[in-house]
């Protein structure tokens, strides 16, 4: 489902750089490579406001359920969080970027995350210095609150460096949510968030605390 969306996404990435693009960017080797840092660089406060944001976290939420951390994790995502991921992603085409070299980076950004989400490979301390490893992104999935919204970056390193959001492994993490939901159905899994914040937001009385619940972050909900 999240490859048909994407796909599916296509034709408004073409009709966005045809008609909105802001510049027009060349096919040499080295747009590729700006290409990927751009990727990485929308990955980064998409995966962030999607923890930070409470109608994000609801699609996100799914992705960090398991108490488990292996490849099975890499594809819990949603059908809402692959509409949400592709809307932002549609700032690339509008900067000027060919819809083409846009599906193909976000390939290539795609099968470099799904091998993050394991335990098997060692910690590689020098490669932490540049790119995002298991370690680094189990890191990310754990409910531990020395590790909470650590880590968004999907390849590179230097973004949660930058924003000061980076923390090694220290302690073996434990994996899954703060407040386990402790259900298998299918259901629940998916939407059980939208209707804590429905309940939250239908106790209040005015539409700033509402809006608060629904755009505040998960913190309001504790």
């Amino acid at each position: 489902m999240n490859l048909f969306i994407t796909v599916s996404f296509y034709n408004l990435y073409v009709w966005i750089y045809e008609n909105y693009r802001l510049l027009d960017i060349s096919n040499a080797w080295w747009i590729w490579v700006v290409m990927l840092l751009a990727t990485d660089f929308v990955w980064y406060w998409y995966h962030r406001l999607g923890h930070e944001v409470n109608i994000f976290w609801g699609a996100h939420i799914v992705h960090h359920q398991s108490e488990e951390f292996n490849f099975t994790v890499a594809v819990r995502i949603t059908t809402l969080q692959a509409i949400v991921r592709n809307i932002f992603w549609c700032i690339l085409p509008f900067i000027g970027f060919h819809p083409n070299l846009v599906m193909t980076i976000l390939v290539v950004h795609g099968v470099y995350s799904f091998f993050t989400h394991t335990q098997i490979l060692e910690k590689q301390k020098w490669i932490e210095y540049i790119f995002i490893t298991p370690s680094l992104h189990g890191v990310h999935h754990a409910s531990d609150e020395k590790y909470l919204d650590k880590n968004y970056g999907d390849v590179f390193v230097f973004w949660d460096i930058l924003f000061d959001t980076f923390q090694k492994e220290e302690e073996k993490p434990r994996y899954g949510l703060t407040h386990p939901i402790n259900s298998y159905s299918f259901l629940w899994q998916h939407f059980h968030y939208y209707l804590e914040l429905y309940e939250a937001a239908h106790r209040k009385s005015s539409i700033k605390e509402k809006l608060t619940i629904y755009f505040g972050s998960p913190a309001v909900m504790d």
